[in-house]
């Protein structure tokens, strides 16, 4: 085992390379979907994880010297442990092996708090947020809608519900029919608290008329689902996500 302060000058330069190609694609040539997915959670999302230009900054500055007593100075401000142990164990298993760990670490302190974790609200009405892909020679752009529902164990649950009446649709119309890209989905997620909504592709043809394709569906299908699902597929689409959880 080699210790953090015995890494020799090659490894070093071949870690660092690896980690700068990877960050400079994400940066540079991620497809326009993951750019419009990474801006946005960027945007309404803090503690999760940072800014992948952010990153890339932080990495240009790292030096070798930067690895002496690197596990020292990661903990001499304390940590926060928290262990998920799957198998036949029991509470006082959880413990013993949850102490070890902070043995082996030679954790001596907690946090004085946890990190911060928020998520932003969206306002109310429909906001177009437009930007230039990072990489100039890729033909496709990306339309990305996200619908923010009030956080709540109910509303999270339509959502998932109303995932399991449309997503096909959305694919079987804007994908089969329209053929508007490769990459067409709709899904209902919680990344944190609120739920959502998500309809995305990735396409060759201009936003505004991807844009305008998606918000007919919408339209079209809400009206759908409001006035006009049956019985039967209701309780078909229920079952189906009653299996799921």
């Amino acid at each position: 085992m080699i210790s953090m302060t015995a890494v020799p000058e090659h490894i070093f330069a071949i870690v660092m390379d690896a980690a700068g190609d990877d960050l400079r694609n994400q940066a540079e040539h991620a497809q326009p979907i993951q750019q419009a997915i990474h801006r946005f959670d960027d945007l309404l999302y803090q503690g999760s994880s940072f800014p992948v230009l952010e990153k890339l900054k932080a990495w240009e500055k790292i030096q070798r010297e930067d690895l002496s007593n690197l596990c020292a100075r990661f903990f001499a401000d304390g940590a926060h442990v928290e262990a998920l142990i799957l198998g036949n164990l029991t509470a006082e298993d959880a413990k013993q092996l949850s102490a070890k760990l902070v043995t082996g670490l030679q954790l001596s302190k907690p946090l004085q708090s946890l990190p911060y974790r928020a998520e932003a609200s969206l306002p109310e009405g429909s906001t177009l947020w437009e930007l230039d892909s990072m990489d100039v020679d890729d033909p496709n752009h990306a339309v990305l809608l996200k619908l923010q529902l009030p956080i709540g164990l109910e509303d999270e649950m339509l959502a998932m519900l109303l995932d399991k009446v449309l997503s096909a649709k959305f694919f079987e119309i804007l994908r089969t029919q329209q053929q508007l890209g490769y990459i067409v989905q709709m899904a209902a997620s919680v990344p944190l608290k609120s739920p959502m909504i998500v309809a995305l592709v990735q396409t060759e043809f201009l936003p505004d008329y991807v844009r305008g394709c998606i918000g007919k569906f919408m339209e079209e299908h809400f009206h759908f689902v409001e006035e006009s699902l049956g019985a039967e597929e209701f309780e078909v689409c229920k079952s189906g996500l009653i299996s799921q959880l």
